[in-house]
């Protein structure tokens, strides 16, 4: 496991949110969740690519916020 932020590999567990592993780093002190996010996004990698997919692939934002939606069954806000 390599830190988020810094890229250490010193790195230790400690606690969970809503049941998944949280971790501490020891080298720049920061603390994450191994959920597939990058650092500071709230959306998987996955969900952020698949977005920018159909926003150029002509989707209006509006369309994009829906079909993430509905395929991830995540809510979008329309600020985001």
């Amino acid at each position: 496991m390599k830190c988020k932020y810094c890229g250490s590999e010193n790195v230790v567990k400690n606690g969970s949110v809503k049941g998944k592993p949280k971790y501490l780093c020891k080298a720049c002190n920061h603390q994450f969740l191994d959920n597939g996010c990058l650092p500071k996004m709230k959306f998987k990698h996955e969900v952020v690519a698949q977005a920018l997919t159909w926003y150029f692939d002509g989707l209006s934002l509006f369309k994009v916020k829906r079909a993430i939606e509905e395929t991830y069954g995540i809510h979008v806000s329309k600020l985001t």
